[in-house]
């Protein structure tokens, strides 16, 4: 029996179309549009589209702690977590076919838990296209120290 360990990024880059560069343009600026869009979702306490962003499977990491989109979507649906204003700046679309991974930093004000938090950071979410949809499927979040 032979064993064959493949990294993730070289299994991305195998998918990754060959020299189309427009459709690249299309796909980075639609996961943009995407991600600002999911932000508006939040903002606007919209629980079905918010959760339409993400795959069943989706999982955040965030200080240490993972949550899946359920626990997600159940705090925000029960008031628990309420986005009160995000900022997203510095985003950076990679393709790899029909997976994209955007970076950026944030700014953010939530009430968690009826306390007001505010918080800075950089992030990371990885999306991909299945029959012609693109869906979040993992995000990882890190505050920064204030300045």
């Amino acid at each position: 029996m032979r064993i064959i360990f493949v990294t993730a990024t070289a299994l991305l880059m195998s998918c990754a179309p060959a020299g189309d560069e427009t459709a690249g343009e299309e796909a980075e600026g639609k996961v943009i549009e995407l991600e600002y869009q999911w932000v508006d979702a939040a903002l606007a306490g919209n629980v079905e589209s918010f959760a339409a962003f993400m795959t069943d499977d989706y999982v955040a990491v965030s200080d240490g702690h993972t949550t899946d989109k359920r626990t997600w979507v159940d705090a925000v649906r029960s008031g628990r977590h309420t986005n009160t204003s995000v900022e997203l700046l510095n985003l950076k679309v990679h393709l790899y076919g029909n997976t994209a991974v955007v970076n950026g930093d944030y700014t953010q004000s939530d009430l968690v838990n009826g306390q007001e938090k505010w918080v800075r950071g950089v992030y990371v979410t990885t999306w991909v296209r299945r029959n012609g949809r693109w869906q979040a499927v993992a995000s990882g979040f890190s505050d920064l120290p204030d300045p």
